[in-house]
C-alpha cells in the first residue's frame, strides 16, 4: 500500500517536473 503511494507520488512529481521544462522550452523557443 505504501509502495504504490509513493510510486504515484513519484510519477506525480516528475510528470509536474517534465511539464514545466516543457513550457519553459516551448516558451523560450517561441
Amino acid at each position: 500500500m505504501r509502495e504504490m503511494i509513493a510510486n504515484i507520488i513519484v510519477i506525480a512529481l516528475s510528470g509536474c517536473i517534465l511539464y514545466h521544462f516543457y513550457l519553459i522550452i516551448t516558451h523560450g523557443a517561441v
